[in-house]
C-alpha cells in the first residue's frame, strides 16, 4: 500500500483546484453567449436605475462584448488546465475575476455572485502560490542582470523616444479637438 506523500497531495489538490475553476469559469464564459444582448429596462432613465441594473444595461447593450469577455474565460480556463501555460492562465483569469469582482461590489451585484467570484480568485492565488518558484525563476530571467548604461546610442535612442512621444500626445490632443 502506497501513501501519501506530501508532494502528491498537494499535486492532487492543484489539480482539483484548478479543474474546478476551469470548469466553472468556462461556463460563465459560454453562459455570456446568452447571458447577454438585450436591453432591459430600456424605458428607464438612468436615475430610476438599480446599480446592478445599470450594470447590466451596459452588458445588454453590446452582444459582441460579452461574447468577447466571455471568449477570455474559456481561453483562460483553457490555459489554466494546460501545466505548461498553467501561470499565464492563472494571470489571465485574475485580471478577469478582479474585474468582476470589483463589479460585483460596486454595482451591488447578487452577494453570491461576489462570493463565488472571490472563492475563484483565492482558489488561483492558491495554485500560482503552489508555483511560486516557476513564477519567480520566470521573473528573474526577464530582469536584466547588468545596470542600464547611458552609450552613445543608448541615449540616442532614449532621446528619440522622448521626442516621439512629445509628438505623439500633440497629434492625439489635436485630433480630440479636430473630431
Amino acid at each position: 500500500m502506497k501513501t501519501l506523500t506530501k508532494d502528491k497531495f498537494l499535486e492532487l489538490l492543484e489539480w482539483a483546484m484548478v479543474i474546478f475553476v476551469a470548469l466553472n469559469m468556462s461556463a460563465y464564459g459560454f453562459g455570456k453567449v446568452v447571458q447577454f444582448g438585450t436591453l432591459t429596462d430600456s424605458q428607464k432613465t438612468l436615475a430610476e436605475l438599480q446599480p446592478m441594473q445599470l450594470m447590466w444595461a451596459f452588458y445588454g447593450h453590446s452582444k459582441t462584448y460579452a461574447i468577447i469577455l466571455g471568449a477570455f474565460e474559456v481561453l483562460g480556463s483553457l490555459l489554466f488546465i494546460l501545466p505548461k501555460t498553467r501561470i499565464l492562465g492563472g494571470f489571465l483569469l485574475s485580471g478577469i475575476l478582479i474585474n468582476i469582482i470589483l463589479q460585483d461590489y460596486f454595482y451591488e451585484v447578487l452577494f453570491g455572485a461576489l462570493i463565488a467570484a472571490m472563492f475563484y480568485q483565492f482558489l488561483i492565488c492558491i495554485v500560482l502560490f503552489l508555483n511560486r518558484k516557476t513564477i519567480i525563476n520566470g521573473v528573474k530571467s526577464l530582469v536584466v542582470q547588468k545596470p542600464f548604461a547611458f552609450e552613445g546610442n543608448k541615449l540616442i535612442s532614449v532621446f528619440l523616444i522622448f521626442i516621439l512621444l512629445i509628438i505623439i500626445y500633440f497629434s492625439n490632443n489635436l485630433l480630440i479637438k479636430l473630431f
